[in-house]
């Protein structure tokens, strides 16, 4: 995708946007860059030289753009991050609770009851005979109240 266009010469392209790079040999022809880069000179997932947000790369060479919350590599539940010879989180995905300024981590919440195991208005996991959701808002050590019914009581 064009950046900026040459205003003497119509249509013709002379920079390219990030997430594009020029791979034209003597006119700018806009490439796009593998899925996760911010910037590239050359096409693939393996040759971005700076990241999309959400996503980091290790290192200074062009390389592959990993997800902030990779399970492997990154940080559970960050949306957005830095690599500046380690990992650090700067900000949480929804859901998770950020805790700490530096470094910051980020813990599982129930904001969106989908993620704490609430599934079409059914209770699809409990822990113990109480509803998962219940732990999470009341805390782990929350033990429900029984009421007895006597005769003649609704």
């Amino acid at each position: 995708m064009c950046k900026k266009v040459d205003p003497t010469q119509a249509l013709t392209c002379i920079a390219c946007t990030d997430g594009y790079y020029d791979s034209g040999t003597g006119t700018v022809t806009c490439t796009a860059c593998g899925a996760n880069c911010a910037t590239c000179t050359q096409a693939g997932d393996d040759k971005c030289d700076t990241c999309k947000p959400g996503y980091f790369k290790q290192g200074d060479l062009p390389g592959t753009c990993t997800p902030c919350a990779d399970t492997a590599s990154g940080i559970e539940g960050c949306a957005t991050c830095t690599f500046s010879g380690s990992l650090t989180c700067n900000s949480c995905k929804a859901n998770y609770r950020q805790s700490g300024s530096s470094p910051i981590t980020c813990t599982r919440a129930c904001e969106d009851e989908t993620a704490c195991g609430v599934v079409q208005g059914r209770r699809s996991r409990r822990q113990g005979g109480i509803p998962l959701l219940l732990l999470a808002v009341r805390g782990p050590d929350y033990v429900p109240h029984q009421r007895s019914m006597h005769k003649g009581q609704r």
